[in-house]
């Protein structure tokens, strides 16, 4: 082997450990950068549930299933149980099956005076998964048909073209 192929190798052996590293130190820096993250920590749907009145007066955040509408009513179970809690002042309308994300202040123990909250549908869910998996196969394809792995570099080398028409590629 020349030494050109060697320092090419070394090379991106650190370049490849030098953002490795440059990642893990982004991660640690992203971890302490919220001033004080417990400090938005509200009692969620797993401490909610079991006893909810224990909360009045509290600002909650509760996640659940929408099962009536007008006023809203959303199932939340966590911990074991399961309560039903009406959402007052819900600026957004929600249908029965709804996933339903509020938060505010528990004014009754079953009563939420929503500040805040998102609705998703049961199928959008579905619908993400399914749309990022077959974009993955798109781009898995894209990359096994004009990319192939050169084991004598160690490197990812374009496949040589064909003179045939190929719609897939740039003339």
């Amino acid at each position: 082997m020349t030494d050109d192929r060697v320092a090419g190798r070394y090379g991106r052996a650190g370049a490849f450990c030098a953002l490795l590293l440059a990642l893990a130190g982004l991660l640690v820096l992203g971890g302490t950068v919220a001033p004080d993250p417990s400090a938005n920590h509200f009692p969620d749907e797993d401490e909610v549930a079991p006893a909810p009145e224990a909360y009045a007066g509290e600002r909650v955040t509760v996640g659940g299933t929408v099962v009536e509408t007008d006023p809203a009513v959303v199932r939340v179970t966590g911990g074991g149980a399961a309560a039903e809690i009406t959402l007052r002042n819900a600026d957004e309308s929600v249908d029965p099956g709804d996933s339903v994300t509020a938060s505010g202040t528990l004014r009754d123990g079953r009563t939420l005076a929503v500040d805040g909250m998102f609705a998703r549908e049961p199928w959008e869910l579905r619908y993400m998964y399914v749309v990022s998996f077959l974009g993955g196969l798109w781009v898995l394809a894209r990359l096994a048909r004009q990319w192939r792995f050169d084991r004598s570099r160690a490197a990812f080398a374009p496949r040589p073209r064909s003179d045939a028409a190929d719609g897939d590629r740039d003339a």
